[in-house]
């Protein structure tokens, strides 16, 4: 593929020319567009099939410097040229079992410990993230988290970090942590930056979730046993509070700021059900709530790309722009992902679907229904929520 300035790219060796009087390297740029849920598996390196391409000289072709070959590969592991570049190369025909052609998973090659891949989140990485112009889907909040080694590190050369979320692991763009190592500075602080978007944040610890970080460090290419562990709380979808960490044995200067990047088309209502001061009672009543969800239909949306469907999902916020705790209404998505902020339309949707599945004197009740704009402190209630047509 062909490399540009711009991107960063992973770069090895591979044999295109058998004679080996041709050097070649390729560049490989691997993006995940949308967080996804992935079970338990072994993680993979891939192999890619290439040829001479008929339709080019091959003289021309054989004589050349270099082999330039830019292809697009799916998450399906089919792959085409991509671009206008001139294609010398080009994917093999009929590669693999099952695939016409393009990338084949192979197993990779170290101890089990290594190569397996615990079930959690694959996401995208902060540089796709900020790239992503159409926000129609939600907001992402980019983390910086600086630190400075001490003296206990001066043999570390280099570190990579895995990250945690409810105990949860991410994969940035699907890859084990190892695969992804850093440079260490000395005697200055180092900064590690990442996105996420809102994955199945729900408010698990009293309405908020819990963030891990873990920083390992490598001394040639070779682990050392000192491990840095940060932890902090997050409130999905809010600006994370500046929140200094204490100095430790291995680093100082230890901080982790957070910033929401807030949707273009911002999708700013959220419906909660009940809302109490009193913590303890509204997480009673999210129980009997989860109970009654459980028996209830799917939810379905109106989304630019179309009918969207989930599982209802209980909600618990932290006081925010409200004094109360918030139980609110949300929905599980197909890639596990939840849901809870919806444009007007959307929000209409979900009153209409309670109005079907409520019962008055529960927590899936009308009564205490409310549509927030998550800019005010009040809103209507379900029942008298007016949106307007729907878009068609």
């Amino acid at each position: 593929m062909l490399p540009s300035p711009k991107d960063t790219y992973d770069s090895f060796p591979i044999k295109l020319d058998p004679s080996g009087h041709i050097p070649t390297h390729a560049y490989i740029s691997h993006q995940i567009a949308r967080a996804n849920k992935i079970p338990l598996s072994r993680d993979h390196e891939y192999e890619l099939c290439v040829t001479l391409n008929a339709a080019v000289d091959r003289t021309q072709a054989e004589n050349a410097k270099q082999f330039y070959v830019s292809i697009h590969c799916t998450a399906t592991g089919t792959c085409a040229p991509a671009g206008d570049h001139d294609h010398r190369l080009i994917p093999c025909e009929g590669y693999g079992i099952g695939m016409r052609n393009g990338l084949i998973p192979t197993v990779y090659a170290a101890g089990e410990t290594e190569g397996t891949r615990d079930a959690g989140w694959a996401v995208p990485s902060l540089a796709t993230l900020d790239k992503i112009q159409d926000r129609v889907r939600g907001g992402y909040t980019r983390f910086d988290v600086a630190f400075t080694p001490t003296k206990q590190l001066e043999q570390a050369t280099r570190y990579f970090y895995s990250i945690k979320v409810n105990g949860t692991p991410i994969y940035i763009d699907g890859f084990l942590p190892f695969r992804n190592t850093f440079l260490l500075y000395h005697g200055k602080p180092n900064t590690i930056s990442f996105g996420l978007e809102n994955l199945d944040f729900s408010g698990q610890n009293d309405g908020k979730e819990c963030l891990e970080l873990e920083v390992t460090f490598l001394a040639g290419e070779k682990p050392l046993p000192q491990v840095l562990h940060l932890e902090r709380d997050y409130i999905a979808l809010r600006d994370p509070q500046r929140e200094p960490q204490p100095n430790q044995d291995l680093a100082t200067s230890i901080s982790w700021t957070g910033d929401y990047k807030v949707p273009e088309a911002e999708s700013k209502y959220n419906i909660d059900v009940d809302g109490s001061p009193q913590l303890a009672l509204l997480k009673e009543d999210r129980k009997r709530l989860d109970r009654m969800l459980s028996k209830t239909g799917p939810i379905t949306i109106t989304t630019k790309d179309g009918p969207l469907t989930g599982l209802p999902q209980s909600i618990l916020r932290p006081p925010g722009r409200q004094a109360s705790y918030g139980l609110g209404l949300g929905i599980r998505l197909p890639t596990q992902q939840i849901l809870f902020t919806f444009n007007r339309y959307q929000a209409r949707q979900v009153c209409d679907w309670l109005k079907l599945n409520s019962k008055d004197g529960t927590p899936l009740s009308l009564k205490h229904s409310m549509v927030f704009d998550s800019h005010s402190a009040d809103g209507p209630s379900c029942k008298d929520w007016k949106a307007g047509p729907l878009p068609k």
